[in-house]
């Protein structure tokens, strides 16, 4: 499998750089970093989790809306990763905001489902 580095070890890797005595100092990013890093990493957890619980629904229609709403968590989740891959931290931090709101709700939503609309 692919071998994603810890936050811990992001930060160091900023540290190099922007460390203390690093050639463009500035210490509060690499901690600011690692803070959404652990953030992402739980997200993507969070996601991976809901997988299984999804699939254990038996309801066809239910376990449809609830694949929609695992894509819909998933796709910000996405635009996160990638925008942490050219470090445009600005576009991360949106991104996985959106991430979450929407994992909240599919979490709710497995939980607690919403009551269907009895057709008549």
């Amino acid at each position: 499998g692919f071998n994603r580095p810890s936050a811990r070890a992001l930060e160091s890797k900023c540290a190099q750089c922007h460390g203390p005595k690093g050639v463009a100092p500035r210490p509060e990013r690499a901690e600011a970093a690692r803070t959404v890093y652990d953030a992402l990493h739980e997200s993507r957890d969070a996601l991976k989790a809901a997988k299984p619980m999804i699939a254990r629904v038996s309801d066809k229609t239910r376990r449809a809306q609830l694949d929609d709403a695992y894509q819909q968590a998933e796709v910000p989740l996405i635009q996160a990763v990638q925008a942490g891959h050219q470090f445009v931290y600005d576009t991360l931090k949106e991104r996985l905001s959106v991430a979450r709101q929407r994992l909240e709700a599919l979490f709710g939503e497995i939980v607690n489902p919403t009551p269907q609309a009895t057709v008549r």
